[in-house]
């Protein structure tokens, strides 16, 4: 990489990346296609649910899951007679970073606990990137555990790196 003179315009994203995967837009077009997918995954079951648990994965998750519950909101409004779709808003914190910045190793910390219990309650895990899901599969399992058992989970990921996964 070039080193950048002094007084000079910092590098723009096009320059810094060598292909740019999704715009700004195709990603939004599709959280409002999500925000849709679930609103009817709740709302049309033969016992609607109206009242959702959601677990935003910190810090990456908060941009996405604040974009995601904002057009589920939208359509709320488009639905005047419908009671609406209700996120009560929750978050964790977990990091399985060692020294260097990858999750090579095998200790799961969670730094921030959620505040509310999930037990019997519809959960929508948000998170914005998931790589080696060790994270995912120790959040699940403390989901999970019977005496936090959920009625339903779900997780909503803007990313999902499979390729990423760990064997071990």
């Amino acid at each position: 990489m070039a080193i950048i003179p002094p007084n000079s315009a910092p590098p723009t994203v096009q320059q810094l990346c060598k292909k740019i995967l999704w715009t700004e837009k195709q990603i939004q077009q599709r959280l409002h296609e999500v925000a849709q997918e679930i609103y009817n995954y709740y709302t049309k079951r033969k016992k609607p649910v109206y009242h959702v648990h959601s677990v935003m994965i910190l810090t990456g998750a908060t941009k996405v899951a604040k974009d995601l519950l904002e057009y589920i909101q939208d359509i709320n409004e488009k639905h005047p007679n419908r009671p609406p779709l209700v996120f009560h808003e929750d978050s964790e914190m977990y990091s399985s970073y060692g020294i260097e910045f990858s999750s090579k190793g095998k200790d799961i910390k969670q730094i921030i606990p959620t505040q509310f219990s999930t037990r019997n309650r519809y959960v929508l895990i948000i998170e914005d990137v998931i790589d080696t899901a060790r994270t995912m599969h120790y959040l699940l399992y403390l989901k999970a555990h019977p005496t936090k058992k959920p009625r339903d989970i779900k997780i909503f990921s803007l990313i999902d790196k499979p390729l990423k996964r760990l064997t071990s």
